[in-house]
């Protein structure tokens, strides 16, 4: 049976801190915050009204949803930007590349113990997205495939900033750099989409006959392909054309229909890039003698 020693040391020195707990406690409460809070909103209306909305459920679903990706963005990268650079630092690098342990189980242990730390954080916040079987309309495979997609954007984001805490030998730029690549994902992306518009003439929306270069540039961004899967679920699979700018009444496009599984596809294969970059630099460095 596989074992990683990085992993196993990472997880116990992890769990052993009160840390990590106050974080997950943190993270709850503030979703429970948001849910609750919308609920009792919910519940007000409908006795107001004398009828409940339907959708009302789904936007809490998005909602809870939407700010729990955005707390795990904003945790990922602080918690793996330091996991060699950190090492690095401590003197211990060197020392641990000394052993029988290789550069791909260092890289593949400290990304797993991080992987670990977010399936907690997910797994402990199903409660309160649960909260929308109340009315129901989303099912138990629907909310299985998007905490799927938050685990996946994990691996995304925490071998990004592996990979640049393997280039850089102090936390502290590993981790603006990683910050500035999530930006760079998240709002960057966006932006080249939307560029081709912003000197349009007209001032409502425009678009166009077909997808820009600048849109495939969406592909990489998973805050896209998130909030697509939940509006999707939502009943509004039209969101895509209209952050794409891409009419309804055009031909179909390939990578429109399956967008999913392209960038899915896309985001695993640079996954990979940056494991192989982060291995090979450590490698490289450590027969070299620059630790």
């Amino acid at each position: 049976m596989f074992r990683n020693p990085v992993y196993e040391k990472e997880i116990r020195s992890t769990y052993r801190s009160v840390r990590i707990l106050a974080i997950i406690v943190i993270f709850n409460i503030i979703l429970a915050l948001v849910g609750i809070s919308r609920l009792s909103y919910i519940v007000n209306d409908m006795h107001f009204n004398g009828s409940a909305e339907y959708s009302a459920m789904l936007q809490l679903y998005i909602m809870i949803a939407t700010i729990e990706f955005l707390l795990l963005v904003l945790i990922i990268p602080g918690q793996t930007a330091a996991a060699i650079s950190g090492e690095r630092e401590r003197r211990t690098l060197d020392a641990m590349l000394s052993t029988n342990i290789t550069p791909a189980t260092l890289i593949l242990g400290k990304l797993m113990a991080s992987l670990t730390t977010t399936f907690l954080f997910i797994t402990s916040s199903l409660p309160v997205l649960s909260l929308v079987f109340i009315y129901g309309g989303i099912q138990v495979s629907d909310l299985a495939l998007l905490l799927g997609y938050m685990l996946f954007s994990a691996i995304y984001i925490g071998s990004c900033s592996i990979c640049f805490s393997s280039y850089f030998r102090h936390t502290t730029t590993s981790t603006i750099i990683s910050y500035g690549f999530v930006l760079f994902l998240f709002i960057g992306t966006l932006f080249l989409n939307e560029f081709p518009t912003l000197f349009s003439e007209t001032v409502t929306p425009t678009f166009q006959a077909s997808l820009s270069p600048a849109s495939y540039c969406l592909i990489l961004n998973p805050a896209i392909t998130f909030y697509y899967i939940m509006n999707r679920q939502a009943g509004n699979p039209d969101i895509l054309l209209e952050l794409l700018h891409y009419p309804k009444f055009y031909d179909s496009n390939l990578i429109i229909e399956h967008w999913i599984q392209f960038s899915i596809g896309i985001q695993f294969l640079i996954i990979l890039l940056f494991l192989f970059f982060a291995t090979r630099h450590l490698k490289n460095n450590f027969y070299s003698g620059k630790y």
